[in-house]
């Protein structure tokens, strides 16, 4: 599944350090090649100190696409990839568990009474 860049959980989904803007970068992406965007996009943002986040699972669909278009890209995002099954490999499964997101269907975010639709 991939979450559409103008869904309003994207507003909801913490990063490295909270909620950050992560549609915008990877909008721009999707349109012209920024390495120095995409560097701090992937580290800053979707990977801290071995953790990984709601944002990086809901933007990993968005980075292989962005693989696809711009063949400089294809490198550090598949190094990228390649980091994080490294670590998902390498990791207990109960380290690498988040559990802000109930593993249903159903995604409950803080601040919203009701659980988002999709």
């Amino acid at each position: 599944m991939q979450l559409s860049l103008d869904d309003p959980l994207w507003d909801h989904l913490p990063g490295a350090h909270g909620v950050e803007d992560v549609r915008g970068p990877l909008s721009s992406l999707l349109a012209e090649w920024d390495p120095e965007l995409c560097n701090m996009l992937l580290w800053d943002r979707l990977y801290h100190q071995e953790s990984l986040y709601p944002a990086t699972w809901a933007a990993l669909p968005w980075l292989w696409q962005i693989a696809g278009r711009h063949a400089d890209a294809v490198a550090p995002l598949f190094d990228f990839f390649a980091h994080l099954l490294a670590l998902a490999k390498r990791t207990p499964a109960s380290y690498c568990a988040y559990e802000g997101l109930p593993l249903s269907g159903r995604i409950w975010v803080t601040g919203m009474s009701r659980p988002h639709p999709r």
